[in-house]
């Protein structure tokens, strides 16, 4: 397997309102949708769901925050009341969007800052959860994002590209749901930074008081998974 590659995508680039990014963003919802993220999140909670019970979720690089907002969906009837910070250099969440997360009784707050930047507060997280960001981070970032985590949190899960052999494949296939050139050039882009084997578990802090596993999470998509272990009776 080749080693992971960093390019700039061109949709962060883009302005907000150019034509192109408008139709990758359009783009990229359908592709989160077809890649099942939400599901595949929420049925990883549900085998921890008793012993997570979480009161506050940090999403990194919550942009729109439609995510959050499936997962508020599928979860909050078994997680009720769960305060949700959705971080992101530039969040741009809609007064729609966060007024249907605070029907749910899962109300939003959105924070701009660079990931870098953010230090954990007094008020810890008890979930961490990043779709499809990670992978824009260096190894040397992620190991520092990955200390912060550790002792913010008991729980941090991950879905992010799986890098492959051929990553041109993923980039035909984008084109075969009529994806424009920029989710097309960002998808190659995002497939060559993604993540292989155990990558990320070798990044997590070493420490016995948590269990990982990482491994495929979907046809794509890559899975990492970090919760804190039962205190000892």
């Amino acid at each position: 397997m080749k080693p992971r590659q960093l390019e700039p995508e061109w949709l962060d680039a883009m302005p907000s309102d150019h034509p192109e990014a408008r139709r990758s963003r359009a783009d990229l919802k359908r592709i989160n949708a077809w890649m099942g993220h939400a599901g595949i999140m929420t049925r990883k909670f549900q085998t921890a769901r008793s012993r997570l019970a979480p009161t506050s979720i940090l999403e990194l690089g919550a942009g729109d925050g439609l995510f959050t907002l499936e997962l508020a969906r599928r979860c909050h009837r078994f997680w009720p009341g769960v305060k949700i910070i959705a971080l992101d250099r530039q969040p741009c969440l809609s007064p729609g969007t966060i007024g249907i997360m605070s029907a749910l009784g899962w109300p939003v707050t959105a924070l701009a800052m660079d990931i870098r930047d953010w230090q954990p507060g007094p008020e810890s997280h008890d979930l961490i959860v990043a779709n499809l960001f990670l992978h824009h981070l260096a190894f040397d970032d992620l190991k520092a994002l990955f200390q912060k985590a550790a002792v913010s949190s008991r729980c941090f899960i991950a879905l992010e590209p799986r890098r492959m052999r051929w990553p041109g494949m993923g980039a035909t296939l984008l084109a075969l749901l009529g994806c424009n050139r920029v989710t097309r050039h960002d998808g190659l882009a995002s497939i060559k930074a993604g993540f292989y084997g155990d990558e990320l578990t070798n990044l997590w802090p070493k420490d016995n008081q948590w269990r990982l596993e990482e491994r495929r999470g979907g046809l794509f998509s890559h899975l990492f998974f970090a919760i804190k272990k039962p205190a000892a009776p």
